[in-house]
């Protein structure tokens, strides 16, 4: 080697030259020669590729919901077929562990502004003695009926449903109302559906904030959690389970220093800062104790003072941006028989390099997207299982010889 080596880049400006020798000094640190941006993009590429990893869903998924989504739609609940801007403040109201922080703040401003809960946070909240006027839910499996109906029977605002979860909950409901979802196979049947609702019912709650309202309060929107503390508030369904996470990765705290995430709260807080840059609501304010949401205006709950508004009449507002919708006949066999014959075509074909593999599934990935656009009951019914076969025969087939690739397609 020479006496010298140039390493060119951004290494603190132009050119920076060191000698061979310098690299065994005890002085000589890794971090001074790689530029924290290097660190940086590496962070942003791992959170990306575990996020990418989340929500593919399933056939068997999303033929529960697109079941329940039929029998609700026949049951004539009204259903949200607008949405429109109103000049009072919206507060949603999510299960993260800071909830609890806030609970003294919300009893003096329930009046201030219209309160939206989601998820499991109506328990704490009725135990506070706290009246949220709308509560949201989107689970389509039958285990959350049992969990929620002791909750729900007390509950005296409306009930908003996604049209996909179980037909039982809108019986429970005391003043029940109907959404259809985004990201769903039921969008494709729907005159409108609510946009931004992945991956959790806190982003459908904050979405639903968003789209009728420019001044939003998210509180116990975590999306992440202190190492060695619980995740979700206290007095919720969580309290008789372990609820604490060993494993995750630190991310930006809104107020704290020690916030941890993993894959699933991660593409949520991703997809709650998409939701911002899209609607653009004028002013959100992040009054929770956990990770830092990109777009929001980090605030504590004892600043911030609200004057009482006329909640009835904004109330009244809102219900009114819900209607009986005509039921209309559906029937997409004939197009479920067209993705599946497209898709053994395009995977028929003869596979004799890596590079002809990856073409493969590029095509096959391609069309259910596209499809996807255009017919959504039909693609987003069978592009999760179709995403997972490919992945499962792309991952098996860089662990064996190619020439088992038909005997895959064949299985």
């Amino acid at each position: 080697l020479p006496d010298a080596v140039m390493v060119e880049g951004p290494l603190s400006g132009g050119h920076q030259g060191f000698k061979y020798d310098d690299c065994f000094k005890d002085e000589f640190k890794l971090e001074n020669i790689i530029p924290p941006v290097i660190e940086e993009a590496k962070k942003e590429f791992y959170l990306a590729n575990i996020s990418n990893k989340r929500g593919w869903g399933s056939f068997e998924d999303e033929s529960v919901g697109f079941g329940n989504h039929l029998k609700n739609i026949n049951s004539h609940i009204s259903m949200l077929y607008k949405t429109k801007k109103l000049p009072i403040p919206i507060c949603v109201i999510a299960n993260g562990a800071s909830l609890q922080n806030d609970i003294e703040w919300l009893k003096r401003n329930q009046n201030s502004m219209i309160l939206v809960s989601v998820g499991t946070s109506i328990r704490p909240l009725q135990k506070a003695k706290i009246q949220a006027d709308f509560h949201i839910e989107i689970e389509r499996m039958p285990k959350f009926v049992e969990i929620l109906k002791p909750n729900l029977e007390q509950f005296d605002g409306y009930f908003l449903g996604a049209s996909v979860i179980d037909s039982r909950l809108f019986e429970i409901a005391k003043y029940p109302l109907m959404f259809v979802r985004d990201a769903s196979s039921t969008t494709g049947i729907s005159n409108f559906f609510l946009t931004h609702c992945s991956p959790m019912v806190g982003n459908t709650g904050f979405s639903f904030g968003c789209h009728f309202s420019d001044e939003i309060y998210m509180v116990g929107f975590d999306v992440g959690w202190k190492r060695g503390k619980r995740v979700h508030s206290k007095n919720s369904f969580y309290d008789n389970k372990d609820d604490i996470i060993e494993e995750g990765y630190p991310v930006k705290g809104n107020f704290s220093e020690d916030i941890y995430s993993n894959d699933l709260l991660n593409l949520s807080r991703q997809n709650l800062e998409m939701t911002i840059a899209q609607l653009k609501p004028k002013r959100v304010y992040n009054l929770s104790d956990g990770a830092y949401i990109q777009g929001t205006i980090s605030k504590r709950s004892e600043e911030i003072k609200l004057k009482k508004i006329e909640k009835k009449r904004y109330i009244e507002k809102i219900v009114k941006c819900f209607r009986v919708e005509k039921i209309r006949k559906i029937d997409y066999s004939q197009f479920l028989e067209l993705y599946k014959s497209k898709v053994i075509d395009l995977l028929d074909r003869e596979v004799k390099t890596r590079q002809e593999l990856t073409e493969v599934i590029d095509l096959v990935n391609e069309y259910s997207l596209t499809l996807s656009r255009y017919e959504p009951a039909v693609g987003t019914l069978m592009r999760g299982t179709i995403w997972h076969i490919l992945n499962a025969i792309y991952l098996s087939l860089h662990k064996t010889d190619l020439k088992n690739y038909s005997k895959m397609v064949k299985l």
